[in-house]
């Protein structure tokens, strides 16, 4: 019960990684979205560290790869980095409340927005735009909301 839990987040959070942007503003909308894979991998990575772990973030991290036509491996070697980070804190990162949880969810996000933007540049297709703040500001505007409601998720099945 609780790997089919584990396992349907991880699809929605890469189903929804891999929605097109809205319309209404296609540079912001492209660029502001919240990094959904990131936020389960960090909250499964807290809630249940012997169940998800750094191998668990690297095929997370392949198959938005993968949905994305990208660098094989790009990801994985992002997410298994943000997992490695958030299991080292595990214990310690839930007792310091929400707004220090989404400090380390921000700065997740924005390393990763660092070395994916590095990564672009050095293989020449990097464009900035000012837009690329609002992901990882929006990601971490998100983890209340992800952290509560997998939260309830977890209490409704009766797995915590």
């Amino acid at each position: 019960m609780f790997a089919a839990l584990i396992c349907a987040t991880f699809f929605a959070a890469l189903v929804l990684a891999a929605l097109p942007p809205l319309p209404l503003l296609p540079e912001a909308a492209a660029w502001a979205r919240p990094d959904w894979p990131l936020l389960v991998i960090v909250y499964w990575a807290l809630a249940a560290p012997q169940r998800v772990g750094v191998m668990t973030a690297w095929i997370a991290g392949v198959a938005l790869d993968v949905l994305h036509g990208g660098v094989l491996g790009e990801y994985g070697a992002y997410y298994a980095l943000a997992a490695y980070f958030a299991h080292r804190g595990y214990q310690r990162l839930p007792m310091r409340g929400m707004l220090m949880q989404s400090a380390f969810v921000l700065a997740a996000s924005v390393a990763i927005a660092v070395l994916h933007f590095a990564v672009q540049w050095a293989s020449g297709t990097a464009i900035w735009s000012s837009w690329r703040v609002g992901a990882p500001v929006l990601t971490a505007l998100m983890w209340p909301l992800v952290d509560v409601s997998l939260r309830w998720a977890c209490r409704r099945m009766g797995l915590e």
